[in-house]
């Protein structure tokens, strides 16, 4: 587990989280300052996968959030992943070659730590931003365009993934192309791993190759029920058992966002520890 350096959590609060798990233990990572939009993201998910990599043998590596829960039992779980060895659960956006997309790669950005999401002052995020822009046109008159020079296939996905243990090999075994690739990319969280999977060309061990469409009734590849088309995503909260019941006879293990401490959350906490006991 990887907790943003940021975050106003003590080391003692940690600890309990350890101490709190009865069959499974709980093992934290360095932490590191992570930041909207910025190869960070890609570092701490990096990082957790070489931990785990590095430290177990397991058959698939699961990234989830901190917000996320399982809508199944953990037997139910290790069955459907047994039963789908050498699979790679990804869950593929909507827009291919979208030039929004491509241009967070194709050129070098200055830091989204100044002008992403962040507590800085919006005129200098702004100030940020244009000379970013004008980084980009300086790059477009010297025709600079990673995307042909690396022969790069872009794509992007949902950054929750479930990977099998030959694909986390590849992924470290790549991290140094990984890191000279989207050190100084835009939002590429979403990238480096369909880019990579295209590179190597792992799409046959694909699970599910169809793009999310941001529709209650579409399966999405990453098995990660997430709710787009209710919110930025929307939160569940009581009343929606019934929909989440549905994303498991879709074909969804785990589901976000959560927040069961919520008041609004009371008998949605009951509804999913009933779920992933009768699974």
């Amino acid at each position: 587990m990887l907790v943003d350096k940021k975050a106003n959590i003590e080391d003692d609060v940690m600890e309990k989280i350890k101490s709190a798990t009865s069959y499974s233990n709980v093992f934290f990572i360095e932490r590191i300052k992570i930041y909207w939009g910025d190869y960070s993201l890609i570092e701490a998910e990096l990082s957790l996968f070489k931990a785990a990599f590095n430290n177990f043998s397991y058959s698939h590596y699961i990234l989830i959030s901190g917000v996320d829960l399982p809508l199944v039992s953990q037997d139910y779980i290790f069955n459907f992943l047994n039963n789908n060895p050498n699979k790679i659960f990804i869950g593929y956006g909507k827009k291919v070659n979208d030039d929004g997309i491509v241009k967070r790669i194709r050129y070098n950005h200055i830091s989204p730590r100044l002008f992403g999401r962040n507590n800085l002052w919006r005129p200098i995020r702004l100030s940020f931003k244009l000379l970013d822009n004008i980084y980009i046109y300086i790059q477009r008159v010297f025709k600079v365009d990673k995307i042909k020079k690396y022969h790069l296939d872009i794509d992007y996905a949902s950054n929750w993934v479930i990977l099998d243990s030959y694909t986390v090999t590849l992924l470290l075994k790549y991290s140094l192309w990984i890191k000279k690739i989207f050190k100084h990319s835009l939002a590429c969280d979403e990238v480096f791993i369909p880019t990579l999977i295209n590179k190597l060309k792992l799409n046959r061990r694909v699970y599910s190759t169809k793009r999310i469409d941001d529709m209650p009734n579409t399966l999405q590849g990453n098995l990660d029920y997430i709710n787009w088309w209710d919110g930025s995503p929307y939160v569940w909260k009581d009343g929606d058992e019934k929909k989440l019941k549905k994303a498991v006879a879709l074909g969804h293990l785990f589901s976000r966002k959560f927040d069961i401490y919520n008041s609004n959350s009371k008998n949605l906490k009951k509804a999913i520890e009933s779920m992933i006991k009768d699974n």
